[in-house]
C-alpha cells in the first residue's frame, strides 16, 4: 500500500467552459436595491461566486466587502456552478438526471476523487490539445448556437449519450411547417479545384421514421453533393449524387458517423454544409413531428480522417482517456466517493465528466482534480484514530419541547505508515506547503471504500524513530466532506 497526497488544482473562471449547471442561484447583487433581513443574492465575479443572504435592512452595502460580512450579509454557499469545486463543507449540488462539467486544465492533473455522489455511474474523459487543426468548424458538438442555421426545426438541445458514452450529443425536432428541414453549420471557405469532406455522427431519434442527408453547398460543388441514409439501419436510400461517400459502422448508443467527399468547382466562396431531415429521399413536412440525433460534425479539407473535436474556435485532438464506473454493489452500499488515478491529463487538455443519476436525482459534493505527490510505499496502517464531529445542534424552550436541526458532520482521521529516514526531510518541507489549504490523502491500492480516502486540512504530523533506517509518520487530516 502507498500513501500518496493529490494536491487540488483552483476551479475558477475560464477553467469551466461548458457545463449543464446554470449559476442562476439568485438575483445579482444590486447596489439601489433596498434589502430587507432573508433576502437572498448572489455575486458572481472573476474571483466571487457566492450566495449572500441580508441579516439587517439597507441599500447600497456590497456583500463582498468584509466590514458588511455579518453586520448586513452573511456567505451562505458557492453558486451550483463552482460548489463541487469550492473546497468546503457546503451543500452538496443536487439534479434531477445528471450533472456535467467539461474543464480547461491550468495545469498537470493525474487523479479526479469525488465525494459525496448519489448517482448510478460516472464518466470521465481526457481530451488532448490538438497540434494541428483539420475540422474547420467552429463548433462540432454544440449546434445550439449562432454559427449554425436552423430551417424548419428547433434549436438543437445538447444532453444526450453520444457514442463515447458522455452526454454531448444534440437532438433536433422537425417544426409543423412545410417545406425544407435542415441544419446548416458555419460556413467555411471552398476553393476551386480542392477536395474536401463533410461527416457528421447521426443516429435515429426515438420519434418518427425520417432519413437523414448530408450536403455540401450547391454554390461550391458541382451537382450538390448528397448522401441520404436511414439512420436506424445505416442502409443508403439515395446517392451519392456526386463524390464519394462512406457510411460507418454502427458504434455506441446507436450512432454512425457519414461522410461525403468531393472537389469543388467554384472560385473561392465561404458557405456551410448541410444536415437535412428527409421524408424518403424528400425534404418535405409529412404530418409528424420527428427527431434526430447528431454529435462530433466536421469539415476538412481532403479525404476522411479522425474526428476532431472543435469548441468555440479551439481545436482538441484525441480522446486519451475514458473511464465509466458503475456505482454497483459493493459501491452503493459502502460508499459515496469515486477516485481514479494515473489520468494522463497536461496543461491546456480538457477533462469531461459527467455523473449519472440511478434514478431520479443525482447528487455531487466535492470534486477534487489534483496532482499526487508520493509519501510512502511502506505499510500503511488502518486508521489509528477516528472521530466525528456532529455539527448538528438544537432548541430547548421551557416547557422541555426539542428541536433538532440537523446538519453536516466532519470527520478526522489519523493514519500511520513508515517511511525510509533519509526522506523524512522532504516529506517533512511538502507537509509545510501545503499548510492552510484542503489536499486529498489516500492509498493507491484501494478503493475508497475502504476508508483510505481523506479530503481536508492536515493538522499535525508526529514523528517516531522506529530504527536507523525507518521511522513511523503520521498523518491526521481534518476532512471537509
Amino acid at each position: 500500500m502507498s500513501l500518496r497526497c493529490s494536491i487540488p488544482i483552483d476551479v475558477v473562471d475560464g477553467i469551466i467552459f461548458e457545463s449543464n449547471i446554470l449559476e442562476n442561484d439568485n438575483d445579482q447583487w444590486d447596489n439601489s436595491t433596498a434589502y430587507a433581513a432573508g433576502d437572498r443574492v448572489m455575486v458572481t465575479t472573476p474571483s466571487i461566486h457566492l450566495n449572500y443572504e441580508c441579516v439587517t435592512a439597507h441599500t447600497g452595502r456590497n456583500p463582498t466587502a468584509a466590514a458588511n460580512i455579518g453586520a448586513f450579509w452573511v456567505v451562505i454557499d458557492s453558486t451550483r456552478l463552482y460548489r463541487p469545486f469550492d473546497k468546503a463543507l457546503s451543500p452538496p449540488l443536487t439534479v434531477s438526471t445528471s450533472i456535467s462539467y467539461r474543464l480547461t486544465l491550468p495545469s498537470a492533473v493525474d487523479t479526479i476523487h469525488m465525494f459525496g455522489l448519489s448517482a448510478g455511474a460516472v464518466q470521465v474523459q481526457v481530451h488532448s490539445r490538438a497540434a494541428a487543426r483539420r475540422n474547420r468548424l467552429v463548433f462540432s458538438e454544440s449546434f445550439s448556437n449562432a454559427e449554425h442555421t436552423f430551417t424548419g426545426v428547433t434549436s438543437p438541445s445538447q444532453g444526450v449519450l453520444d457514442p463515447t458514452g458522455s452526454s454531448q450529443a444534440n437532438v433536433i425536432i422537425e417544426a409543423p411547417v412545410a417545406g425544407a428541414h435542415r441544419v446548416v453549420l458555419s460556413a467555411v471557405p471552398y476553393v476551386s479545384g480542392t477536395q474536401y469532406t463533410f461527416s457528421c455522427h447521426v443516429a435515429a431519434g426515438g420519434v418518427g421514421s425520417r432519413n437523414v442527408a448530408l450536403a455540401l453547398p450547391a454554390a461550391a460543388f458541382p451537382g450538390t453533393p448528397v448522401i441520404a441514409i436511414n439512420p436506424s439501419t445505416g442502409a443508403i436510400v439515395s446517392g451519392p449524387t456526386n463524390g464519394t461517400a462512406t457510411v460507418g459502422p454502427v458504434l455506441a448508443n446507436g450512432f454512425r458517423r457519414v461522410s461525403l467527399t468531393a472537389t469543388a468547382d467554384s472560385t473561392t466562396i465561404t458557405t456551410g454544409g448541410q444536415i437535412l431531415m428527409l421524408d424518403g429521399i424528400s425534404e418535405s413536412y409529412t404530418g409528424n413531428l420527428s427527431t434526430l440525433r447528431i454529435w462530433g460534425a466536421q469539415n476538412e479539407v481532403g479525404p476522411l480522417s479522425a474526428y476532431q473535436w472543435v469548441q468555440d474556435g479551439n481545436v482538441y485532438g484525441d480522446m486519451i482517456y475514458n473511464q465509466r464506473t458503475d456505482l454497483i454493489s459493493p459501491f452503493a452500499d459502502s460508499t459515496k466517493e469515486v477516485q481514479l488515478l494515473d489520468l494522463p491529463a497536461n496543461a491546456n487538455d480538457v477533462v469531461s465528466f459527467s455523473v449519472y443519476a440511478d434514478s431520479g436525482l443525482v447528487t455531487v459534493g466535492e470534486i477534487v482534480l489534483g496532482k499526487s505527490y508520493p509519501i510512502s510505499d511502506g505499510p500503511l496502517t488502518t486508521p489509528s484514530g477516528f472521530e466525528i464531529d456532529d455539527l448538528s445542534t438544537y432548541d430547548e424552550n421551557t416547557f422541555g419541547f426539542v428541536n433538532f436541526i440537523k446538519r453536516a458532520v466532519i470527520k478526522t482521521f489519523t493514519y500511520t505508515t513508515t517511511v525510509p529516514r533519509g526522506d523524512l526531510a522532504r516529506i517533512l518541507d511538502f507537509v509545510t506547503s501545503i499548510r492552510g489549504q484542503p489536499v486529498v490523502w489516500y492509498d493507491d491500492e484501494q478503493e475508497p471504500s475502504r476508508g483510505f480516502v481523506t479530503y481536508g486540512r492536515t493538522l499535525s504530523s508526529p514523528v517516531s524513530v522506529d530504527n536507523h533506517v525507518f521511522v513511523f509518520f503520521t498523518i491526521q487530516v481534518r476532512g471537509i466532506t
